[in-house]
């Protein structure tokens, strides 16, 4: 994982390694009063003391105790700023890297799993910066420097200390594979049970509906089980690695303090070393308990470090380097080919021009690739074989910013943020004026029924617009078209959810926004595209008719055939069975 140096991710980065620099500072403070403490009692035992080594080593304490809390203070400040605002910057760089990632990721990945990485696993790192790592670094820096004055004061019992260390470093060694293992399945099923619980919670409606409450139900129940079974082995792998260390340790300093008293005793250490060396190795094995723990716990967070490398690992749609910014506005597909990441090939050796000021349709069966032909021009894919052109560019050439700027789109399903309708039109042009907002929805026809609400513009619309009707959604999604302005327009069936005693205002809405821009529509009601300046059949990813409504009926294809069918349906009746 990489994260970027912008001049703020710099600093960032500075405070957290000085904040790590303070930690060990702080440690090696922390260890002056246990030499203290051995002067004073070689002092005692050797019947030298007096009360100016007492003043001197007590002004050595205090300074030790004021310089370990200053260091204690910088390391927090540093470690906290420099911590969050590393993770703020790695946000930054997740949503960017997200913004240029092709539209086919998010068709293979889970809603939930994404919310785990932005969510979770985020705070995982976040906390791993801002307090598990200093406080690591400061326990090991404690334990070394007590480790190494152990080993100064007595060589012989200082390796017998670091053996019981050995033997629980072993342990954690054999188990690591296993934990490791489990905890990357316990993070995977954790993505697994959020999809769960969005799909129930969002798809709750339909489930009533067709009275699959209980199975809906069991589905969720099943993925909690398997979490709830995947975090009771994380922990108890976890419990016996640390227990187990502890056992060694306590085991280790009982060796230790049964070989300190048997040296004692046959004269061979002093009294004051065996004071000394008894609160030093339990000082010693303290910080290694504690270091064992905390580096457990980061090596589980170790799991949401390589999910957040792997989606920064993710494959982005290239930028250029030197970005061409075209001129004008004519789309032209040349030659251009799409495999979808199945394999399938979705569109074969398609080409077509369109001008400025002029209308091209795609129609054509489910799955033939209109969609697909809108959501290459918006480079939500690259194409695989071909080039598509904007004013003789190759989008590939442009920056993607440049390009979205140039098109405005209305998708068949439309999102709305759960904000204002303000706002949510505003994501369009956040500098219009109020005059050419409400311009904008006077125009897609939803003034009446915004200003018919009790906060009219301010009204909260709920997540994904769910206060409002599919039908006000979209006509708030084309609102939000016709305020950006764009010079080409991107339309997905845009008047599918538009009930019909709107669609003709919605059409000449639509008539006054394509004057002079170059709009590429999908439409599966034929009537709504019959004055198109030009209309692209496709099946199966070719292109197999095009034309204008005139030409193309007299050809006798397809399109005609959809026409028919069509216009033979607009006079079913439905009549109750005698």
């Amino acid at each position: 994982m990489r994260i970027v140096k912008g001049d703020t991710s710099v600093n960032n980065t500075g405070r957290f390694r000085r904040s790590i620099v303070w930690r060990v500072a702080e440690s090696l403070f922390a260890t002056v009063p246990y030499v203290v403490l051995f002067a004073a009692l070689n002092a005692m035992f050797g019947g030298y003391f007096n009360m100016a080594l007492l003043i001197k080593l007590m002004l050595i304490l205090v300074a030790s105790l004021l310089l370990q809390l200053v260091c204690s203070v910088a390391s927090n400040v540093d470690g906290f700023i420099g911590g969050t605002g590393m993770m703020c910057d790695l946000r930054l760089q997740i949503a960017g890297h997200l913004r240029r990632l092709p539209l086919g990721f998010y068709a293979r990945r889970q809603t939930g799993e994404l919310t785990a990485v932005m969510t979770e696993n985020l705070l995982h790192i976040e906390e791993a910066f801002t307090h598990l790592a200093g406080e690591l670094c400061g326990r090991l820096a404690i334990a070394g420097l007590t480790g190494g004055l152990l080993l100064f004061i007595d060589w012989r019992l200082g390796l017998l200390t670091m053996a019981s260390v050995a033997a629980g470093l072993l342990l954690f060694h054999l188990v690591k594979e296993t934990a490791s293992m489990v905890s990357r399945a316990k993070v995977s099923q954790k993505a697994t049970t959020n999809s769960r619980l969005l799909e129930f919670v969002q798809g709750i409606k339909v489930i009533r509906a067709f009275g699959l409450s209980a199975r809906g139900y069991d589905k969720v129940w099943s993925a909690l089980q398997n979490l709830r079974a995947l975090s009771i082995r994380v922990e108890i792998i976890a419990g016996i690695a640390a227990i187990g260390f502890s056992i060694l340790l306590e085991v280790g300093f009982l060796l230790v303090l049964a070989r300190a008293f048997q040296l004692n005793l046959d004269g061979k250490l002093a009294h004051a070393t065996l004071v000394v060396f008894l609160v030093m190795s339990h000082r010693f094995y303290a910080m290694m308990n504690e270091s064992a723990l905390l580096t457990a716990q980061l090596a589980f967070y170790g799991k949401s470090f390589e999910r957040i490398a792997a989606l920064l690992n993710e494959k982005s749609l290239s930028e250029p380097n030197l970005a061409i910014v075209p001129d004008r506005h004519d789309i032209e597909f040349c030659n251009v080919s799409y495999s979808a990441e199945a394999g399938a090939q979705t569109l074969r050796d398609i080409s077509f021009s369109a001008q400025p000021g002029t209308v091209t349709a795609l129609v054509g069966p489910s799955g033939a690739g209109k969609t697909t032909i809108v959501h290459l021009l918006a480079r939500f894919h690259d194409v695989a074989s071909g080039k598509i052109l904007i004013g003789g560019v190759d989008i590939r050439h442009m920056r993607q910013d440049a390009l979205m700027d140039m098109l405005a789109i209305v998708l068949q399903e439309s999102y709305l943020f759960n904000d204002t309708i303000e706002n949510n039109l505003r994501i369009a042009r956040p500098d219009a004026t109020q005059e050419e907002l409400v311009a904008a929805a006077r125009a897609a026809c939803c003034h009446d029924f915004i200003t018919a609400l009790p906060l009219s513009y301010q009204t909260m619309v709920g997540e994904g617009g769910s206060n409002l009707s599919g039908g006000e959604r979209q006509r708030i999604s084309i609102a939000r078209a016709i305020l950006k302005d764009a010079p080409i327009i991107l339309l997905d069936e845009a008047t599918a959810s538009i009930d019909a005693g709107n669609e003709h205002a919605i059409r000449q809405a639509m008539a006054a926004l394509v004057r002079g821009k170059t709009v590429l529509m999908i439409a599966h009601r034929l009537q709504t595209i019959a004055d198109a300046d030009q209309i692209l059949v496709l099946d199966q990813g070719k292109l197999v008719e095009q034309g204008q409504h005139t030409g193309l009926m007299q050809h006798a294809g397809l399109y005609s055939r959809f026409w028919e069918q069509q216009e033979s349906c607009r006079h079913w009746r439905f009549r109750q069975a005698i």
